[in-house]
């Protein structure tokens, strides 16, 4: 079983790096943010990896760290929720945002990730909610928690980035999680964090 991977960024591509350890090249699925965490090619890179070994197929997932490799186990525990759409969650959500969101019953955050309908969604708050350790929820304080959607910056940062020819959906994934990350960012620096890390994306297509 493999565990953890340390060598060079030979390519990445969207969802996926390939490591180059000692010439043998890895094929690693990861999440988004995983993806823009990740130095530049041929830079030393170590993920966390969980392995799913089928009849048909051997896939390597790779994480920065134990609890989102954790989460990802939690994530695909239940009914419904494949690795594809765990890793779709974590693209979206930090592990932090996603105690929260847990914690909150908060089923209509779910249904912002591709793949996930309101059925799924509210399995996943109901099932998780006795599931996950207590070591990794955050317990919400009152009125400390509101949804980035809610936040008047990302709305005029969402349109300022829509006119500049960007997707939604890219647009949408990278300002919740500019904004789960830095939590008092501004809208001009929210605009510039977020044009790094969508051109980035565009030089992987």
């Amino acid at each position: 079983m493999i565990a953890k991977l340390t060598g060079l960024i030979d390519e990445v591509g969207e969802g996926w790096i390939i490591l180059d350890v000692r010439g043998v090249g890895y094929l690693i699925f990861c999440s988004q943010k995983t993806i823009e965490q990740a130095p530049k090619k041929f830079s030393e890179y170590s993920l966390f990896i969980e392995t799913h070994i089928r009849e048909d197929h051997f896939h390597l997932y790779g994480f920065n760290d134990l609890i989102e490799q954790q989460w990802f186990k939690i994530l695909i525990s239940v009914q419904g929720v494949g690795a594809k759409v765990a890793l779709a969650i974590q693209s979206l959500y930090e592990p932090n945002i996603l105690s929260k969101l847990i914690s909150n019953q908060d089923k209509s955050a779910f249904t912002k990730v591709s793949g996930i309908g309101p059925k799924l969604a509210l399995r996943i708050v109901n099932e998780l909610k006795d599931k996950v350790p207590s070591s990794l929820m955050i317990e919400p304080k009152l009125n400390e928690y509101s949804l980035p959607n809610d936040r008047e910056d990302r709305i005029n940062a969402e349109s300022a980035l829509i006119n500049l020819g960007f997707r939604k959906t890219d647009i949408d994934q990278v300002l919740v999680s500019l904004i789960s990350e830095q939590k008092e960012i501004g809208l001009e620096d929210l605009i510039r964090e977020s044009l790094k890390r969508l051109n980035k994306r565009r030089e992987l297509i």
